[in-house]
């Protein structure tokens, strides 16, 4: 109900948190650390330039600091180390890769066009599959071991998966489509939190939009 609790210490063996109510004008978020191994395929579609392929994956996770974010305008105000044992999971995941490469774009064009893109799937996403945003999870890899291209992952952040990326596989362009319509929408010149996230670039929006009319 919009109440704010700090965690003050968390007793994993006991599956506890002891947390204290506080007031701030920011929330936290985890850097997470994720390493993605394509486990099998199910599925894939050739997009002509992209190549849609859905599966199995095992998802590693590792949080390592966690972030200060400013309400409103996302701003990072902060941070601080955590340390937690890493986490594996059993999952299924639809990933758009890109087999020849981004056509006229460098390695960290590609990764700045592929930061775009995935905070824009992030918020598009769930609008199509009518679910939380936290039941899916977005990442991607600049160059993915599997495929040896770029690419972007949408898994279900559940172990065993409930079926929501095999969904999301099936509505082939609707997403990249709507989330070109949120970022043309976007007044800033050069994009922003809420669009393409908080760590853009100058060019950042340029490249994103180049990259999902790919």
């Amino acid at each position: 109900e919009g109440v704010q609790y700090q965690v003050e210490k968390l007793d994993l063996p006991m599956h506890k948190a002891f947390i204290k109510r506080t007031n701030v004008d920011y929330y936290t978020d985890a850097d997470m650390q994720v390493d993605i191994k394509v486990l099998d395929v199910f599925s894939q579609r050739d997009m002509t330039g992209r190549l849609d392929m859905f599966g199995e994956v095992l998802i590693n996770s590792l949080v390592t600091v966690f972030k200060k974010i400013k309400f409103d305008t996302h701003e990072n105000i902060g941070w601080g180390q955590v340390h937690l044992p890493e986490m594996t999971m059993h999952t299924q995941a639809v990933w758009y890769t890109w087999p020849g490469g981004i056509p006229d774009m460098d390695t960290s064009q590609t990764g700045a066009a592929l930061s775009g893109v995935t905070n824009l799937v992030a918020n598009v996403a769930p609008l199509f599959l009518m679910c939380d945003p936290r039941d899916v999870a977005v990442f991607y890899q600049v160059r993915q071991p599997f495929t040896d291209a770029p690419a972007l992952f949408v898994y279900d952040a559940v172990p065993g998966s409930i079926g929501l990326s095999e969904k999301l596989f099936h509505m082939k362009n609707d997403v990249f489509s709507q989330a070109l319509s949120m970022l043309d929408e976007c007044p800033c010149k050069d994009g922003c939190p809420s669009c393409i996230g908080p760590d853009a670039g100058a060019d950042a929006k340029v490249l994103t939009r180049r990259l999902l009319l790919n």
